[in-house]
């Protein structure tokens, strides 16, 4: 069982959130539902996952994409 099984499993049984402070991109996408994405302790970008992650801003800061 890796972290983001574990992860799961402990907010199913106890129904609760879970506030993850990661930068492990692939992991984030697999257990995150929504997004908060700071740079520097500034806010660029807040949503659903899949929407956050299409987001230019967090692209260029986290992936090191050129947009």
């Amino acid at each position: 069982m890796d972290l983001v099984d574990t992860l799961q499993t402990v907010q199913q049984e106890r129904g609760t959130a879970v506030l993850l402070v990661e930068h492990d991109v692939e992991m984030v996408q697999r257990f995150a539902t929504r997004l908060y994405v700071l740079d520097f302790g500034t806010l660029i970008a807040s949503g659903p996952t899949d929407e956050v992650m299409g987001d230019a801003a967090v692209r260029r800061a986290y992936l090191g994409e050129l947009v």
